[in-house]
């Protein structure tokens, strides 16, 4: 028979943890695990679709398990869901899994950091440096001189599809552009290009 019973429930509002159930609850093969998020956009001016990347918003529930060392991998193709592999739960979902949290003000505000502006102040945007069309940054740092070395993707555009299901990555050929930059910064109104690596 169908039972219903909740794993847990969390405001990603609130600080980031990993709640300890009260009971043990041990997943049995056959059964299926759902989650649902519900979203508050009523501050938001334009669309935010679903999606993998920085601008999208996505649905998230993370659990810590454990097994048996010498039981088999219940998971061996990897353990990501896409897409809905059975329809009875959007008709079937608990009531009181779809219902908002109660207020916990201070907890909202030990997170409430995230909600301010923070990270590197943007002085002013550079998309091209003396010859280089700069592609996705995906690392920054100083070397032991102060110039700064920029690691980034040039005509590599990462999406959804930069890994398949089982999180291996799809495209392995060779990026013909220079990946790593140095630049002199002194200057940061004219940043100089002093080297470049990694093409092919």
């Amino acid at each position: 028979t169908k039972k219903w019973l909740q794993i847990g429930k969390r405001n990603p509002l609130w600080p980031q943890l990993f709640q300890l159930r009260e009971t043990p609850l041990v997943i049995e093969n056959g059964d299926f695990l759902a989650a649902i998020c519900r979203y508050d956009s009523s501050d938001k001016t334009e669309e935010v679709p679903m999606g993998s990347m920085g601008s999208n918003e996505m649905c998230n529930f993370y659990m810590m398990y454990y097994q048996d060392r010498n039981d088999p991998d219940p998971f061996p193709y990897g353990s990501g869901c896409f897409g809905n592999s059975a329809s009875f739960p959007a008709n079937e979902y608990p009531e009181e899994g779809t219902k908002l949290l109660p207020l916990h003000p201070e907890l909202t505000h030990q997170a409430n950091h995230s909600a301010e502006p923070f990270g590197v102040l943007e002085r002013h945007k550079i998309e091209e440096l003396a010859d280089i069309q700069l592609g996705q940054i995906a690392g920054l740092t100083f070397d032991q001189n102060g110039n700064l070395v920029v690691f980034h993707r040039a005509g590599r555009f990462w999406n959804q599809n930069t890994f398949n299901e089982n999180n291996v990555f799809t495209d392995k050929t060779p990026i013909n552009d220079p990946v790593i930059l140095i630049i002199d910064v002194e200057d940061n109104e004219k940043p100089k290009l002093l080297a470049k690596y990694g093409e092919k």
